[in-house]
């Protein structure tokens, strides 16, 4: 009997070193929240977080206890579709330039701006788009670091549709 126990605890024991607990980085458990759009920029806060939580603050920048980080960018190429009208934006993350891809077929004109997290507009581009996918380049070597908000707005017909890509820039 004792052999059999102290074989189960020698099992248990041997099972728990290889046993682990999933990692999930740091995290804040949150009681309330939500979030909203203002302007070209959306927001996500939480309501009942530790107070020990610092406030970052930078030049026309505040983030306090309940503002929530954005999920970490995609790489790769971005494709919305709107309209029947796609446009590609990459690479994401950039360093240099960002090419807008539009793949359609009408003449149209391509307003396109690049937003810092406050909002303000930094670059203001725009593109005669004939007939057929061309690729425009953007150059934002001139940015700093960090996450903007690169709206494209599609004038044609008398319509217009936006398209909006949040491209990392890195240097």
């Amino acid at each position: 009997m004792k052999k059999r126990v102290l074989f189960c605890l020698a099992c248990c024991w041997l099972l728990s070193l290889h046993a682990g607990a999933q990692s999930i980085g740091p995290s804040i458990i949150a009681s309330a929240g939500g979030g909203g759009v203002i302007g070209v920029q959306s927001f996500d806060f939480a309501v009942g977080e530790m107070t020990l939580v610092n406030t970052a603050i930078a030049p026309n920048v505040v983030l306090t206890q309940g503002v929530l980080q954005p999920h970490p960018p995609l790489t790769g190429i971005t494709s919305l579709t709107a309209s029947g009208k796609t446009i590609k934006v990459y690479p994401n993350p950039a360093t240099d330039n960002v090419i807008i891809y539009p793949e359609f077929e009408t003449r149209s004109l391509l307003l396109i701006s690049v937003y810092d997290v406050v909002g303000r507009k930094l670059i203001e581009r725009s593109f005669e788009h004939g007939a057929g996918s061309v690729k425009h380049d953007v150059n934002v070597a001139s940015l700093l670091p960090g996450t903007y908000k690169l709206v494209v707005d599609v004038v044609a017909k008398n319509e217009t549709t936006s398209y909006g890509f949040n491209i990392q820039i890195l240097k």
